[in-house]
This record gives structure tokens, sequence and C-alpha cells, in this order.
């Protein structure tokens, strides 16, 4: 990453790419999970140079990408991989507009669907060690199960399961909670990322200001927890009646009840 991508990497997102590199048999049948905050760089430094890394360890290997958003896929993952399209390494690939392809005949396609049949049917054509299948799924938090039950029928080299920290439910929630012993996972908080803070100077104060440092968005957004989203509601609830009233709004765990599950 530092030589050819010209990066430098955070601990975090050179152990996601250590982790990928073992591929799920070495690592037991795991697949990676990373719950990020928003503006980690996650998806630019960390999901692209994945998808870039295995691209080169199997010229001939395929790479479904999927989002629950397209906006995602299209103007954030595939524009962070069209970086490296001038780089010398990567002399000979082609990087279109969600698709890139090697010489050889491997190729990383991004698509968004909440249509399970759209999402399955992803296997090596010739075998396992020339064109695997790593499967990205970034934002997962608010991916259908659907999707994730199509893509265990897929299979697999690996999977790389991204998102920020969203809602104490669904499949990405599991990964990390009663599913966790099937997962490597890596979890991120707003210190492990101090670029966030060089580049919106005060964020993380200003924040905790405007939102409360109990509340489900700054647990969410700031220190990369899951929250209850029962709770969220009541706790915006509890903020909307304190500025009808005029009363300071609630600060503490009192507050907001959830707490990282």
């Amino acid at each position: 990453m530092r030589h050819i991508l010209r990066l430098d990497p955070y601990p975090w997102q050179v152990e996601a790419i250590k982790a990928l590199s073992l591929g799920k048999l070495t690592l037991g049948g795991k697949s990676v999970a990373l719950v990020a905050p928003n503006g980690s760089g996650k998806t630019s430094n960390c999901i692209a140079p994945a998808i870039l890394y295995f691209l080169t360890c199997f010229p001939r290997g395929q790479v479904p990408v999927t989002s629950s958003s397209w906006m995602q896929v299209e103007k954030q993952l595939f524009p962070a991989l069209r970086r490296y399209m001038d780089n010398p390494f990567f002399s000979g690939w082609t990087f279109n507009k969600t698709e890139i392809r090697t010489p050889e005949g491997g190729f990383a396609v991004g698509f968004s669907t909440d249509n399970a049949g759209r999402a399955e049917g992803w296997h090596p054509k010739i075998s396992p060690d020339v064109d695997p299948v790593f499967y990205v799924l970034d934002e997962s938090k608010t991916i259908p199960d659907s999707i994730f039950t199509a893509v265990s029928r897929c299979t697999l080299f690996h999977a790389f399961i991204t998102s920020s920290p969203g809602a104490d439910s669904g499949t990405f929630y599991d990964c990390f909670h009663k599913n966790s012993s099937l997962y490597y996972k890596i979890r991120v908080k707003y210190e492990d990322c101090p670029h966030i803070e060089i580049n919106d100077p005060g964020k993380a104060e200003r924040l905790k200001k405007e939102y409360g440092e109990q509340s489900s968005f700054y647990r969410s957004a700031i220190l990369g927890e899951f929250t209850d989203l029962v709770c969220a509601i009541l706790y915006a609830a509890a903020i909307f009646t304190c500025i009808l009233t005029g009363k300071s709004r609630p600060s503490s765990s009192k507050g907001d009840p959830s707490a990282e599950k």
C-alpha cells in the first residue's frame, strides 16, 4: 500500500488488508467484518486497496461489489479505484465507471439491488485457485438480510463486510454479536482516524454539543458504536420535549439508555 498506492495507512487498514490476504481457508472459514465511523476512510483507503490487491494476486479473480446505495458504489468506491488508473503498476488494466478489468480477464463490478436473485450465482468458473470470488459489501448496515443470504449461496474466497454502525439489528450487527465467532472483526473508533479532526477541526466536540454525548447519532458517527433503535427514538423524543419546554437537553445515559451490545 505504501509503495505502490502511495498511501500511509492506519494500523486498522493494514490489519484488514492482511486479514483479507489470508483467505477464508486460512482464517478458518471467516470473512472480514469492519465497522468504522463516518469519514474514516474505509472505502477509499481500505476497500479500494483490498480490491486492487486481490486482483493483483488473482489476475483472473472476480469481485462483485454491492451496497444498499448505488450512489455509494458509483460516486464513492469506484472513483477511489480510478485514482490509480494512471499508476504504472496497473498498466493494461481498464478502469470504467463501475467496473475495472485486468488484462487476464479478472474484474470488479459494482451493483446495487434489493433483489436477492441478482446478488447470488457467483462461483469460480475455472477453480478457486484461478478465478476465486471476493465479495465486497459496503454500507452493510442497510443492506437487506435477503442479500446477505444470497451472498452465502456463493462460493467465496472471502467476503469483506463494512459499514458505519447502525441499529442493533440485522445481519451486519449480528456479525459483531451473535455471529461474531464466524467473522474476523475489526472495530474502528474516531480516535483511530486522526485525519477526521484535521480535515474538520472540532467536529467531535461540535457533534457532542449538538446531539448529546449519549445520543445514538454521536455514538454511531464518532464512537463507532451500534445503538438501540428504540432508545434512539426515545432520546430524540426527549430532546424534542426539552426544546418545547425550554429545559436543557439530556446529556447522560438516562436520556438515551441504549448501550453498546
